[in-house]
């Protein structure tokens, strides 16, 4: 071999400690930056405008920057309910910011706060420029879903029957939190109200009414019910949330919406409220606990030191059938949905 080739094979084999070096620096990064007083951390992350990479470097920089996002957003939320209700503006930003609290509340008190604070910067941003109803719907509907969405994914691979007991266990868990989340949406609706209550058998049937609100499937074949499948039901609670937006602020619309190939129908009309109505009927098989969870989320009457977990190797299965009436017409539309199913 000649000199050459022997200083060109010893250059590249000198590249390795390098890498290793880099790679150390690397992973001492997180803890050299945390060794930095509290103060100086969060003006440091507060300069990251997207912060999943750096969140991902180390558990104790997600924690850092998940407190320091909720505190700005606590104090956001503070800030517009001081604003004047003078105008439009500020009561669509105080409606927006309700909703949003309903829809996340029981997902930040279980600990998904890193999940929901990734792209609340960003929200911040995009409720302060907008300057009219429309686009703030459609920015809170993109985060909720998002952020939802953000959840679910990670749970895709846990939901095969080979799954450890721990991960599908977690699954059944974000399941409930996501099933009392609905709940507690369709509690918030002004006129709302609990038709029955029942347990039958070793399931719970709940059936609520909401009136001066519809959701139905345009395109329904033969009057039979239409089956969403279950990684559906997350552009079903966004169209819930925003019926409740337009609720709160007493605004009626109508929209339809594409999901998975059926044309769905939605809107609110507190006009004709009397008319119009959406009857939601859950069944539920789960432990005692969650059925007690679930009842204490559609009364409003749960805890804030309620703890909310699911026993393991729990039997869960919510199925949900969403039926729009007219008052006055035999004609309905009916979806059939599983919030939760057992493997």
């Amino acid at each position: 071999m000649s000199d050459s080739n022997r200083k060109r094979g010893h250059g590249s084999n000198s590249l390795e400690p390098n890498a290793k070096r880099s790679r150390v620096q690397l992973e001492e990064a997180p803890r050299q930056l945390m060794s930095l007083p509290r103060e100086l951390l969060e003006r440091i992350v507060s300069k990251v405008a997207l912060p999943h990479n750096l969140i991902r470097t180390s558990e104790s920089l997600r924690d850092v920057y998940t407190d320091y996002i909720m505190n700005c957003h606590r104090c956001f939320v503070h800030s517009h309910r001081q604003q004047p209700q003078e105008g439009f503006r500020e009561p669509v930003v105080r409606a927006v910011l309700k909703v949003l609290s309903e829809a996340t509340e029981y997902f930040i008190r279980c600990g998904y706060g890193p999940h929901f604070g990734y792209n609340l910067a960003a929200l911040h941003a995009r409720i302060s420029a907008s300057t009219d109803m429309s686009t703030m719907n459609v920015h809170l509907k993109r985060f909720l879903c998002k952020f939802l969405l953000s959840l679910e994914r990670p749970l895709v691979s846990l939901t095969e029957g080979s799954a450890p007991a721990d991960a599908r266990n977690q699954v059944q868990h974000r399941r409930l939190l996501l099933t009392m989340t609905l709940l507690n949406l369709l509690r918030q609706f002004r006129f709302f109200r609990i038709l029955s209550s029942d347990m039958k058998l070793l399931h719970w049937q709940l059936k609520v009414e909401v009136d001066g609100i519809f959701l139905g499937v345009l395109d329904q074949l033969g009057g039979k019910p239409s089956l969403l499948g279950l990684n559906q039901h997350i552009h079903i609670v966004g169209l819930i949330t925003e019926m409740l937006l337009h609720d709160q602020l007493g605004i009626n619309f109508v929209c339809n919406k594409t999901i998975h190939g059926r044309t769905l129908q939605y809107g609110l009309n507190l006009n004709c409220r009397r008319n119009v109505r959406l009857i939601l009927m859950f069944t539920v098989l789960a432990p005692k606990n969650c059925i007690l969870l679930l009842q204490k989320a559609i009364a409003g009457e749960l805890d804030l030191t309620d703890p909310i977990h699911m026993p393991p190797n729990s039997a869960f299965s919510v199925r949900l059938e969403m039926s729009s009436k007219l008052r006055r017409s035999d004609s309905r539309s009916i979806i059939v949905m599983q919030l939760a199913k057992l493997d």
